[in-house]
């Protein structure tokens, strides 16, 4: 009993001791955890700050307060020098970012997932221009490029398709994005492949297609139209379309025209030669003894007094069927002439030579 007792009494000055402690700190068990100088708090604040002898709190680097602050969670505050513009500061100078920003302050915009030569796209909002994440505006030319720095090089939601400015010819595919003309620099040239029957122009080294390739042995000709009287029509390859003043299946014959500008032939007496009319035009070259502007005149005997191989209806009749004849009409004034023994002479027409009066 005695023992009992006497056990009591020393648990009763225990307690009574302790209390009083606590009493003197200002604060009671219920309160610990909000106390940040205790020895549990420092050592499981990750290094956020450290009291002094006095239990004043002094904040690591890289951590501030809340304000007001908090006693139970004291320096919990990350400070990050950069502004974090698109994500939120995680600890002291890191950022974890918003889907689709990047960089030590989330301002590197992150484009769609296979944006392959593009960048974000670009919005004004209120009269300022703004990244948007997750988009995919395709690459222009540069701003000092004569086509201008809004014309897109690349097209489709990837911007994954060339695109060739002016665009490729006759069915051409764009393979390098750029400018296709001759005077693209280079590191702006564009490039097409050309269809079967298509190749860039040599001379001035355009990439665009824009020459046809005519039939094989075309001298004087180029590729046909579709439909020739369509300047703009689709062009034919392995056609031969001929030049002015040429003419046969290869254009490898001269053409000639009449006085009235209508094409001739010079037929088998004749022959078409380049620019041998005073006008520069081309003209029939006939055989001896056959004239005209179609070589189809035959030329009398050379005193014949009858002249004409023209009109038929004419009072002296033709002169001639072949070269070297003289054939005068009954009737006309040309068999009364003194050169009428000229006319119809079997010595100079040949005897029973067709007459071409009868």
């Amino acid at each position: 009993m005695t023992l009992t007792y006497t056990l009591l009494v020393v648990v009763q000055v225990f307690n009574t001791i302790k209390c009083s402690h606590l009493s003197l700190q200002g604060y009671t068990p219920l309160r610990i955890n909000e106390i940040a100088c205790t020895a549990e708090k420092l050592k499981s604040n990750g290094g956020r700050y450290t009291c002094n002898h006095e239990g004043d709190v002094h904040c690591s680097e890289g951590w501030e307060d809340e304000v007001p602050h908090d006693d139970a969670n004291r320096c919990s505050i990350p400070k990050c020098d950069a502004s974090c513009r698109h994500g939120i500061c995680t600890s002291p100078n890191f950022c974890a970012c918003e889907v689709g920003w990047d960089g030590t302050a989330c301002d590197i915009c992150i484009p769609m997932p296979g944006c392959i030569n593009g960048a974000c796209k670009t919005e004004e909002v209120n009269g300022v221009p703004v990244e948007i994440a997750q988009t995919c505006q395709c690459n222009t030319f540069p701003e000092d490029h004569s086509l201008g720095n809004t014309v897109a090089k690349f097209e489709g939601p990837r911007c994954d398709r060339p695109v060739c400015k002016p665009a490729c010819a006759n069915g051409g595919s764009c393979v390098i994005a750029g400018d296709t003309r001759s005077n693209a620099t280079f590191e702006d040239q564009g490039k097409c492949t050309c269809p079967i029957g298509f190749m860039h122009e040599e001379s001035d080294d355009a990439q665009q297609c824009s020459r046809c390739i005519a039939a094989g042995g075309c001298a004087h000709g180029s590729c046909a139209r579709a439909d020739p009287e369509d300047p703009n029509s689709a062009k034919i390859p392995g056609t031969c379309f001929c030049d002015e003043g040429y003419t046969g299946p290869l254009c490898d014959q001269l053409q000639c025209r009449s006085s009235t500008d209508e094409l001739i032939d010079c037929g088998e007496h004749g022959v078409c030669l380049e620019a041998m009319l005073p006008d520069e035009k081309n003209g029939c070259a006939c055989e001896a003894g056959w004239q005209g502007e179609r070589c189809d005149k035959c030329v009398p005997y050379w005193d014949c007094p009858n002249k004409n191989v023209n009109d038929q209806n004419s009072t002296d009749g033709l002169a001639c069927l072949r070269p070297n004849q003289c054939f005068c009409k009954l009737g006309g004034t040309a068999i009364e002439s003194d050169d009428k023994a000229l006319c119809n002479n079997e010595d100079i027409n040949g005897v029973g030579a067709t007459d071409p009066n009868a």
